[in-house]
């Protein structure tokens, strides 16, 4: 991120905390660009580049579920 061209500084990537079911990463940068159409085209494009270093190093993400069981209920 600090070499991205289309960035600028400070760029802040820490681990911040842990949650029920995940570690929480925070990843905080400025665009250059203070056109809202072409700030979703940056941020998009590097949440996209996250992912592909993620899936590169074999990390999973977790995503939340609940499983519900309904007591007194009878298969019909």
């Amino acid at each position: 991120l600090t070499n991205d061209e289309e960035l600028d500084e400070p760029v802040v990537v820490r681990l911040s905390g842990f949650g029920a079911s995940s570690i929480d990463i925070l990843v905080r940068y400025y665009t250059k660009t203070t056109d809202p159409l072409e700030f979703l085209k940056v941020a998009e494009r590097i949440n996209l580049e996250i992912i592909t270093i993620m899936e590169e190093n074999k990390v999973e993400f977790a995503f939340p579920s609940t499983t519900v069981y309904m007591a007194g209920g009878e298969e019909k």
